[in-house]
C-alpha cells in the first residue's frame, strides 16, 4: 500500500514569475509545465492524497538590512515562516552605496526590495494556469491553501505540519519557488518536523514526513545559493529527485 503523499507547491505567484513579476525568479516560468503535469496527467494525479499551495503575503515597502543569510530551519511547515525572498539577490534590489560614518559609527549597505505579493494585488495571486488546474482538486476537497502573512514585528501562519498529520500524510513532494528561499524553508521544516519531542537522553523525536524535492519543478533566485541550499536540504535528510524516473521510483510505480 502506498503511503499518503502531499504535493506542496510553493509560492507560484505572479510577482515571482518573469517577465512582469516585481521580484521575478529567473526562469521561474519554466517550472509551470512540470507542475501542471503533476496535477492533470493521469499518471501523476492519482498519487496525491492532498495538494498544498503556499501563498506569500507581504506588507508594503520596508528597508532591509543585509546580514547573515537567515536560517531556513524550523520555518514553513511549523508555521513560523521567515520573511522569505528578502535578502534574495542584489540583482533584484536597489543597492545604496556605503558611506563613511561619523567616528564610532558603523555604516552598512542597504537593499531596498520592490513591493511584492501585497495581499489583494494581482502580483500576490497564484499563476493563472495553476489556478485552472487546481479547480478539480478543490472540487474533490483535496487542496489546502497555506497563506503566509508577515509584518515588521511578527510572523503568522498555519501549523501546516499538524494539518498534514491530521490528513494522514506520510510523504511530502516539494516544488515551486524559490529553491534558495521558500522551497528550502519548506523542505527543511518538513524534514525536521517530528511527531514526538527529543527525550532526556538527547534522542531526536520521530520524524513525521519523508520529504522529497522534485528539482526540475523548482528554480532559484541565485544559482550558487540554490546549489548550496540543495546540498543543505540533502544533508538534513531530504531526497533530491532530478527527473521523472526518480519521482516514479519513490512513489512506487
Amino acid at each position: 500500500m502506498r503511503e499518503p503523499t502531499a504535493l506542496i507547491i510553493v509560492d507560484v505567484q505572479n510577482d515571482f514569475l518573469p517577465p512582469t513579476g516585481s521580484l521575478a525568479v529567473p526562469e521561474g516560468r519554466e517550472i509551470l509545465p512540470r507542475i501542471h503535469k503533476l496535477l492533470e496527467d493521469d499518471e501523476w494525479a492519482g498519487e496525491w492524497e492532498l495538494v498544498v499551495v503556499t501563498q506569500d503575503g507581504k506588507p508594503y515597502t520596508k528597508i532591509r538590512i543585509p546580514g547573515p543569510r537567515p536560517s531556513t530551519a524550523g520555518s514553513g511547515i511549523n508555521g513560523t515562516e521567515e520573511d522569505d525572498h528578502s535578502g534574495s539577490s542584489a540583482e533584484d534590489a536597489v543597492k545604496e552605496p556605503k558611506e563613511q560614518g561619523d567616528e564610532g559609527e558603523t555604516m552598512i549597505d542597504m537593499f531596498i526590495w520592490p513591493d511584492h505579493c501585497i495581499p489583494g494585488t494581482t502580483g500576490a495571486e497564484i499563476e493563472e494556469g495553476l489556478q485552472r488546474r487546481l479547480k478539480p482538486w478543490f472540487a474533490k476537497n483535496k487542496v489546502a491553501v497555506a497563506r503566509k502573512r508577515t509584518d515588521e514585528t511578527k510572523v503568522t501562519g498555519p501549523d501546516l505540519g499538524s494539518f498534514l498529520l491530521s490528513k494522514g500524510i506520510k510523504r511530502c513532494v516539494v516544488v515551486g519557488l524559490a529553491t534558495d528561499y521558500c522551497v528550502a524553508q519548506t523542505t527543511l521544516s518538513a524534514v525536521s518536523y517530528t511527531t514526538t519531542t527529543a527525550d532526556a537522553a538527547g534522542n531526536d523525536g520521530q520524524k513525521a514526513f519523508k520529504t522529497y524535492v522534485y528539482t526540475p519543478a523548482t528554480r532559484g533566485v541565485n544559482a550558487g545559493d540554490s546549489e548550496r541550499a540543495l546540498v543543505d536540504m540533502k544533508k538534513k535528510g531530504a531526497v533530491l529527485l532530478d527527473d521523472e524516473d526518480g519521482l516514479r521510483r519513490v512513489l512506487g510505480f
